[in-house]
């Protein structure tokens, strides 16, 4: 019998999240290195029904199937579970992903999954599968766990793939790469956008994130690695802006002065992530050299009380730095902020309202959401009903509605702040550049357009972003 497996991203509640799913394509790449048929199926894109995923199954025989995606996807991830098991009981289910993290006996014990494979599995996965056809047990792969007679066996170790420079590049032949690069979430007109990585973990412990729980290695891909993924894309997709999906492109300067040195002949744009602490004259004029049209930088709030909650590990001096900095090399940036740690108080949100005026910076936050793996979901796991807000967590929309609060805040006094702020904001630039449209008008139109965004609705998610865009040109 022929080793194949299929490979499945299953679909966020939102129709407008395309990525390029990176994990699952290094995934790919790795078992068809390793002699594995290998079959993706990217359900955001092609949002097959039941009938349609059982046909396949069925049609094709695959007696593996696997499925990563992130904790947004959790309850699709078992949904398609069971799915496939009612399909047929014999299909070993595997699930592995960031969505693992913090929940791997969580998966086990509330779908019919078969195997959880925790960390980075290019290194695992293609073996796992070849034992699985062979018969044997599991024994061997400290970073799985699995269900043998109603019990959980495994250590669940995480696996970390040392030297990522070695690894296969992610199979674009199995992915319609045409509908990725026109629908990817940060193209531009005129640009073939494409997720890419140049490097793999984050050194710090910010207590919203999955690396506050999770031992970390920063590891960067060679630059003739970085360089011959990026012809090879150029030549076969015509792609000529990149997405760099690192955690933080600039945690080893030095590296990262080296990329941008070698980028500057290869003439593409791209955008990438930094931290504001993280970035220096050098590292921007040398970003600016070698293509960088875009930085997205985690400012998250401009009070040093929570900063200091989130264990950011920055300061207010670093933050004002940087923007003029920025500035200085008219470097284009988009500001992350969040709303709603433990602690935000009516003050913490005008000190925040406040740097973003002095700054000149739109305030677009996203609410805090405790996610599985991380310090700051250990801390409130023990107050919520974590099955239903697991499960809960596919209704997630970051900048809509907060699908909790830990602040002694009432929600909707929450969520009217977030908008005042946002208002104000965006008031601030817009008087100085339209100076003669009076300012009640200009807050009529801003609350008017923030009632019409908040609406959870696909089509009208698409209509916000164009206008996003626009208003960023603008502003």
């Amino acid at each position: 019998m022929n080793e194949k497996i299929l490979l499945i991203n299953p679909p966020y509640k939102s129709q407008d999240i395309i990525y390029f799913p990176l994990g699952l394509g290094y995934i790919a790449s790795a078992c068809a290195q390793a002699g594995i048929d290998v079959e993706c199926l990217d359900l955001n894109l092609n949002r097959l029904s039941s009938d349609k995923i059982r046909t396949k199954i069925i049609n094709n025989q695959f007696h593996v199937v696997g499925i990563g995606g992130f904790a947004t996807q959790l309850k699709s991830t078992i949904d398609l579970s069971n799915l496939i098991k009612d399909i047929c009981h014999d299909t070993v289910v595997i699930v592995g992903g960031i969505q693992v993290h913090g929940c791997d006996d969580f998966i086990l014990n509330n779908s019919r999954a078969d195997i959880v494979v925790i960390g980075e599995s290019e290194h695992i996965l293609p073996d796992l599968i070849h034992q699985i056809y062979k018969g044997n047990n599991f024994n061997k792969f400290p970073s799985i766990k699995y269900k043998y007679n109603n019990s959980i066996i495994g250590q669940g170790d995480i696996s970390i793939v040392e030297n990522i420079s070695n690894l296969p590049f992610p199979k674009y032949d199995s992915f319609d790469m045409d509908e990725y690069i026109k629908n990817n979430y940060h193209n531009v007109a005129g640009k073939r956008t494409i997720d890419f990585i140049c490097s793999r973990g984050c050194p710090y412990k910010c207590s919203y994130c999955i690396n506050s729980k999770k031992p970390v290695k920063v590891r960067y891909r060679s630059i003739d690695n970085i360089l011959a993924e990026i012809r090879y894309l150029k030549e076969n997709y015509k792609i000529d802006d990149f997405s760099f999906a690192d955690e933080i492109f600039t945690i080893n300067k030095n590296k990262a002065l080296e990329i941008c040195e070698a980028l500057k002949t290869e003439n593409i744009t791209w955008i990438t992530s930094v931290r504001a602490d993280g970035i220096n004259e050098q590292l921007l004029s040398a970003m600016k050299n070698s293509g960088c049209r875009l930085l997205l930088i985690g400012y998250e709030s401009g009070s040093e009380k929570i900063l200091k909650t989130m264990n950011k590990r920055a300061n207010m001096n670093d933050y004002n730095e940087s923007i003029k900095l920025l500035r200085k090399y008219d470097m284009n940036f988009f500001p992350n902020f969040m709303i709603g740690m433990p602690g935000e108080t009516e003050e913490t949100i005008q000190e925040t309202e406040d740097f973003c005026i002095n700054n000149g910076l739109i305030f677009g936050p996203s609410y805090v959401t405790p996610f599985p793996g991380t310090k700051l979901y250990e801390d409130i796991i023990n107050t919520i009903d974590e099955k239903d807000y697991l499960i809960k967590l596919y209704d997630l929309s970051f900048s809509k509605k907060p699908i909790i609060n830990l602040t002694n805040i009432k929600t909707s006094r929450l969520i009217y702040l977030r908008n005042r702020t946002t208002v104000n904001s965006m008031i601030a630039i817009l008087n100085r550049k339209l100076k003669f449209m009076p300012t009640i008008f200009l807050k009529l139109i801003l609350w008017c357009y923030l009632l019409i965004f908040n609406m959870s609705n696909p089509i009208i998610s698409k209509f916000t972003r164009s206008i996003n865009k626009i208003i960023r040109k603008i502003i």
